[in-house]
């Protein structure tokens, strides 16, 4: 069961990455602070998850 709710919160987590990094290459020409951001944010899922 907690495998399965780790899943779940995982593959939301992605969605919503994606559509945030989506939103910042289209608001922003730089890329690398798109990248940044991608990698901020996805850090901070996996430490909210443990």
């Amino acid at each position: 069961m907690i495998l399965i709710k780790d899943y779940v919160f995982g593959v939301i987590c992605f969605c919503f990455e994606l559509l945030l990094f989506d939103w910042l290459k289209r608001t922003s020409e730089d890329v690398l602070f798109n990248l940044f951001s991608f990698r901020l944010i996805n850090l901070n899922c996996l430490t909210y998850k443990k």
